[in-house]
């Protein structure tokens, strides 16, 4: 008799096109030894052509239904019984209160976290702190984090006691992500930072390092859309400096080989999907001095200070000073991939992480 595959439900937010999103879809593309589905509060779906062959449900959600979670929380719990999964697999803040509230405990139910929540706005507000604790302790779970430092700060900020916890690593396709050659030219020395037009991604801290850089044939390209679109076109027209706004780009790998490096001053990251990508294309980077990027990039990247505008300035002078040592860096940062952070290496944990809660229930 054919046995049939453990079916997962992956549960997040909407499905636009962000680093946990992206993550969900390369998994269930992958894993075919798992039956998936994706379901989503809002009905929100960039990977349309990647979720083809994926089953996708949304709750279709408005805004304001996040006040009314319990009610949510019942609706899930009903669309489970009719999904049967095997396991549940809850991603960001309000998909995994829900589901902690909804899921069964004859389901075993996995939850991940995907940055350092002390950063985040939600969990500076009081109620979604005591929301958190209080479901942590309602339904126990596996949890799992992008990064050590992550995990890390999850468990000791909200004071949670000890579940079964992992780290598991954010993964890059090497296959789609090959090594490209530098530019041949250095004039115009052309940068790229990917990423979503939000406070998190600090693009205006660019656009104010771009200013040292007007008379000096340096470029700056940024990829993403978001909220903050026009205020940074404004602030770069106010400014006279050479950066330009590109929107999004699906595939970035067909546009980032004529980059000489990825520059990147996030506020905060969980595991930066983006830099990974620049990282598996032996991309030279120039990142914020925060803990996942140091995680992440270890000494294969330079660094700079967010409290000042000039640190950023030197080092991407010194990348364009010195190109020979920029590059082996940058092959560093490749072989770093490779040993680490790959879809092997993502895939294999996961399916052990699963296979031991389908075990302990």
């Amino acid at each position: 008799m054919h046995k049939m595959k453990p079916n997962i439900v992956h549960f997040i937010f909407n499905l636009g096109r962000g680093g946990a999103e992206t993550l969900i879809v390369r998994v269930a593309s992958r894993m075919d030894d798992y039956e998936h589905t994706i379901v989503t509060l809002f009905d929100v779906n960039h990977f349309k052509k990647e979720t083809q062959n994926i089953q996708y449900v949304s709750l279709n959600l408005k805004l304001y239904h996040l006040l009314f979670f319990p009610w949510i929380a019942f609706r899930f719990k009903r669309l489970l019984r009719t999904l049967k999964p095997d396991i549940v697999h809850a991603h960001l803040l309000w998909p995994v209160v829900i589901a902690r509230m909804a899921v069964p405990k004859n389901i075993p139910l996995v939850t991940t976290m995907h940055g350092y929540i002390s950063q985040l706005i939600d969990y500076r507000k009081w109620y979604f702190r005591w929301l958190d604790r209080w479901s942590f302790r309602l339904r126990p779970s596996t949890v799992l984090a992008v990064s050590r430092g992550a995990l890390d700060e999850y468990l000791r900020f909200l004071q949670h006691p000890p579940q079964h916890q992992e780290v598991l690593y954010t993964f890059v396709d090497t296959d789609e992500f090959q090594p490209t050659a530098a530019p041949s030219s250095q004039n115009p020395y052309r940068l790229v930072s990917v990423g979503a037009l939000r406070y998190q991604k600090n693009q205006s801290y660019l656009i104010e390092m771009m200013k040292h850089f007007r008379d000096k044939p340096v470029e700056l390209d940024i990829y993403g859309a978001g909220d903050l679109q026009a205020a940074l076109q404004q602030q770069i027209a106010e400014a006279g400096v050479a950066v330009h706004l590109k929107g999004q780009v699906h595939p970035i790998q067909s546009v980032l080989p004529s980059y000489h490096a990825m520059i990147m001053p996030s506020f905060y990251e969980g595991f930066s999907i983006g830099v990974l990508e620049a990282m598996a294309m032996k991309i030279p980077l120039v990142l914020s001095d925060i803990p996942s990027f140091r995680e992440q990039c270890g000494n294969h990247a330079l660094y700079f200070q967010l409290t000042d505008v000039s640190s950023a300035v030197h080092a991407v002078e010194e990348m364009i000073q010195h190109p020979a040592e920029a590059q082996l860096r940058a092959e560093a940062a490749r072989q770093r991939v490779h040993e680490r952070f790959t879809a092997n290496h993502h895939l294999e944990q996961l399916r052990q992480i699963y296979q031991n809660v389908q075990k302990t229930g």
